[in-house]
């Protein structure tokens, strides 16, 4: 599934409808781990600050949760 940003929207909006459309259609299965925001936002071309934006809303929103580290 690639992605599909346009310059017609905001960037991280794009990246929360993608990642939830991805979520629900389980090419992120859940409890299963994502690639660092760094990793992340190289493989999709895009800021780390927007991606990590993105990112925040879905955990807001219970889609996502960050792990510590111990």
């Amino acid at each position: 599934m690639p992605w599909e940003l346009k310059s017609d929207r905001p960037i991280y909006a794009q990246l929360i409808e993608q990642i939830k459309l991805r979520i629900c259609s389980g090419v992120y299965a859940p409890g299963s781990r994502l690639p660092s925001v760094k990793e992340f936002a190289q493989e999709i071309s895009v800021n780390p600050n927007t991606l990590q934006r993105a990112f925040a809303k879905l955990e807001e929103d219970g889609l996502l949760f960050t792990a510590g580290t111990s």
